[in-house]
């Protein structure tokens, strides 16, 4: 394993941790969710080393949102603040761009992408502007409906008010405040960073399962087959784990769709870190050309 820095083109220097394969030949990289880090998400360790055993490499990217709050380092010696609390969704793409780069350089002639909660909706916006020719497949690990979960009274109670208060910051020049309402008890998060992953119709706004429009058109922009999966004690869940998963699979008119619900566990898999792992190299492994 080691830890490679190198800077997006809009000037971030980003941390990326690599754990490399002999052949060369394919290499996930994993792009994380909300506040995710190496360090947080146990779960990827496992499948980084269960990648390794069957001769794939593993990259895992860490975006400007990695952890609560961040500073990084630009190119111009400036510092910046990030983290979940700070980042912009739309960014993701200036950060999963430099993590393939990275991994051409490395010399892997195939990639697989994983994205991981709101890693997932990064990776759908990224393939929606990007067409990769490394690409061999695409796994989407517990994909959430970031509007829904942020506008159904269920999960968010305090949707109007949020919404109200984090654009009345951006019209006062205040995009960088931070709300006064906590989302989902977790997240504290500045007036531009909350409407990025909360207004319809915007770049997040790729598996609107709570809305259900006859397209959704980011993800049928995906032609590489696709494995996606849910844990059937997560707490993003818009329908049920069952319905959620087949309207996914529905909606996803141009690839070659693999779902699977995962047992006894939640957001995170913990216990079943190792059976995530078996699952993702069997599937990837029907997949290997």
């Amino acid at each position: 394993m080691e830890i490679i820095n190198d800077y997006t083109k809009d000037g971030l220097r980003l941390p990326m941790i690599h754990y490399e394969s002999r052949s060369k030949d394919y290499c996930i990289v994993f792009v994380h969710g909300m506040s995710g880090d190496i360090l947080i998400n146990t779960f990827a360790q496992i499948w980084a080393k269960q990648a390794i055993k069957n001769d794939i490499g593993f990259l895992f990217g860490h975006t400007r949102g990695y952890s609560y709050m961040n500073d990084i380092i630009c190119k111009n010696k400036e510092i910046k603040r990030y983290g979940t609390t700070y980042e912009v969704f739309d960014e993701c793409l200036e950060d999963i761009d430099l993590f393939i780069k990275t991994v051409k350089t490395l010399g892997y002639k195939k990639i697989i992408l994983i994205g991981h909660s709101l890693g997932c909706n990064k990776v759908i916006y990224y393939l929606s502007k990007n067409i990769e020719e490394f690409l061999e497949g695409v796994i989407l690990a517990s994909p959430p409906d970031m509007c829904g979960l942020c506008q159904m009274k269920k999960y968010n109670e305090n949707y109007s008010s949020m919404r109200k208060e984090a654009i009345t910051a951006i019209k006062e020049n205040t995009p960088e405040k931070r709300l006064t309402t906590i989302l989902w008890d977790e997240y504290e998060l500045s007036a531009r960073t909350f409407l990025s992953i909360s207004t319809e119709d915007s770049p997040v706004d790729n598996l609107p399962l709570y809305k259900n429009p006859s397209h959704f058109e980011q993800l049928e922009k995906i032609k590489v087959p696709m494995l996606i999966f849910e844990s059937s004690q997560d707490d993003i869940i818009i329908r049920s784990v069952e319905e959620d998963l087949a309207l996914i699979k529905e909606k996803a008119t141009n690839s070659k769709i693999t779902t699977t619900i995962i047992p006894d566990t939640g957001h995170t898999y913990q216990g079943k870190e190792q059976y995530t792992a078996d699952i993702i190299m069997n599937w990837i492994n029907t997949i290997r050309k």
